[in-house]
């Protein structure tokens, strides 16, 4: 579940943004709680555990940078995102690591498009568990950021991570459907890489640690892609 908030002191914005969030979750299928604030002083007298907060910068009293600027005291890891039809201060953003601002007025596209973003750099910073059933018979619970790559070798798998190996019998889709994140990448028809952990990339060969695994001809153009997403945060 994630939690957002809309700092927007215009009801006809807010009630947009909110018409906006419903059809972004309706086609996106996420889960969102949402709430909305009409001034800075009353968004910061909440709790602040949010991990997305959209701030117009033009409010009364306490402005959108400085709300944002005392939000980070609070939480250093959510994102910001600004919507206001002040451009020319947005530019200021980087005093407190906003991902980015979105000028009014503010279409759908837009909205989704910077909403798909900041989903995105969540999911990088996240760490999640996935349940592997091993031939060994253990079912071993391990954290995504942990996993370097998976190899497949005829009907068994291997989940290379950061302390140890794990062995899986079945198949690489299933595997792959199981760690369907943006940052895992199928670089060929053997390995499925953890591309948070990509040391280097040197032409049709990626290193993780000193690791080199092949990309293959056929997926390169689409790994550079992947691979450009996560890196600058703009996805796949």
């Amino acid at each position: 579940m994630v939690k957002i908030a809309f700092v927007e002191d215009d009801k006809k914005y807010r009630d947009l943004l909110s018409q906006y969030l419903n059809v972004y979750i309706s086609k996106n299928k996420h889960e969102f709680s949402s709430l909305f604030f009409s001034d800075g002083e009353k968004f910061l007298a909440s709790d602040n555990s949010f991990d997305i907060v959209c701030f117009d910068i033009d409010l009364p009293g306490m402005n959108g940078m400085e709300t944002a600027k005392k939000l980070r005291e609070k939480n250093p890891e959510c994102v910001i995102l600004f919507i206001t039809n002040l451009a020319q201060y947005a530019i200021k953003g980087y005093e407190v690591e906003a991902l980015d601002f979105a000028v009014k007025p503010l279409s759908y596209p837009d909205f989704e498009m910077k909403m798909n973003k900041a989903q995105r750099y969540l999911e990088k910073k996240q760490n999640y568990q996935v349940s592997v059933d091993t031939i060994d018979g253990t079912i071993a619970l391990l954290n995504t950021d942990d996993i370097l790559y998976v190899e497949v070798i005829k009907h068994y798998l291997t989940y290379h991570t950061k302390t140890k190996d794990y062995v899986v019998r079945g198949t690489m889709k299933k595997e792959e459907n199981k760690l369907k994140f943006d940052f895992f990448f199928r670089t060929n028809s053997g390995f499925l890489v953890n591309m948070k952990n990509i040391s280097q990339v040197d032409g049709d060969t990626i290193y993780i640690g000193k690791k080199a695994l092949p990309v293959s001809r056929s997926r390169k153009t689409d790994f550079i892609k992947a691979f450009a997403g996560y890196i600058g945060g703009i996805g796949k």
